[in-house]
């Protein structure tokens, strides 16, 4: 309808009410569980570090030096951005890392300093033809014309935008599903990266670019937010990349592969889900 009714604030019934939260209690208690409390059969866990400078690169590392520990199973390099060992638990795979010798080339943000960055803000402040996000009116000419001015300058230190608990997924990966707890607030994009990895692009190859395109794009929109390192989507690439072509080593995965694919199209060409012929179980 136009114009749209509003309701009467009289009637609100979450707006300006007082709304208990469900996990209170939880986490007063430590009760709460959390992503990274999840214990799976078998479970192997990675532990990926980063360049210390935003942008920088892996010159190299010695994974012999770690690669007896206890419990490492594997130490893998995350495109040319970063490193992961992966190992039994947490505390092997954590420790392993942190002796794990790792030389970095910072490139030019290796010169950037707290010192440099408030210059470069001072220069900004003072500049004559500074940038302009909105104008309304005349400042300059108000701030000349003002028979008092006072001036003061407020700055800050970087604030790591991080959550409180570490960043983490833990994934139960088959030959016929995939399921991932991730806590998260870009749920779309964890689920599209997740069928990328899971082979779902094998299972309908004529979707593959749609459904690639759209991973890459939601991880790319929190690139350039500044919200996530380019590493966060090469990595899944490189990892998702590296699962599949293991999983086609397995006769099961390529003959469940195939089933799924005969599905999918008798589905596409109008069959039921109740009418499909049932592929044949694994051994």
């Amino acid at each position: 309808p136009n114009p749209v009714p509003l309701k009467d604030p009289s009637a609100w019934t979450v707006i300006g009410q007082s709304k208990p939260r469900l996990d209170t209690a939880a986490k007063t208690t430590g009760a709460q569980i959390y992503g990274s409390d999840l214990k799976m059969p078998g479970m192997l866990v990675a532990v990926p570090r980063r360049s210390p400078v935003f942008g920088g690169k892996v010159k190299s590392f010695d994974a012999a030096a770690v690669r007896s520990r206890p419990g490492v199973k594997h130490v893998l390099p995350i495109g040319d951005y970063g490193v992961a060992v992966v190992a039994d638990t947490f505390w092997q795979a954590k420790t392993a890392l942190d002796a794990l010798p790792i030389e970095w080339d910072g490139g030019e943000n290796a010169r950037v300093s707290s010192a440099t960055i408030a210059a470069r803000l001072d220069e900004g402040l003072t500049a004559a033809e500074a940038f302009v996000g909105n104008s309304q009116g005349d400042a300059r000419a108000a701030i000349a014309a003002a028979p008092r001015k006072v001036e003061a300058t407020y700055s800050y230190p970087f604030q790591n935008h991080a959550p409180m608990e570490p960043m983490n997924a833990t994934v139960v990966w088959t030959a016929t599903r995939c399921d991932v707890w991730c806590p998260t607030q870009n749920g779309e994009a964890a689920l599209v990266t997740a069928a990328q990895a899971a082979g779902l692009v094998e299972v309908a190859p004529e979707g593959a670019q749609a459904i690639i395109g759209r991973a890459v794009s939601f991880g790319q929109s929190r690139v350039v937010c500044g919200l996530h390192y380019p590493a966060d989507v090469e990595a899944g690439q490189f990892i998702g990349s590296a699962v599949l072509a293991k999983a086609f080593e397995a006769p099961d995965f390529r003959r469940d592969l195939a089933c799924a694919r005969r599905e999918i199209e008798a589905i596409r060409n109008g069959l039921k889900a109740g009418d499909l012929p049932a592929c044949a179980p694994s051994p």
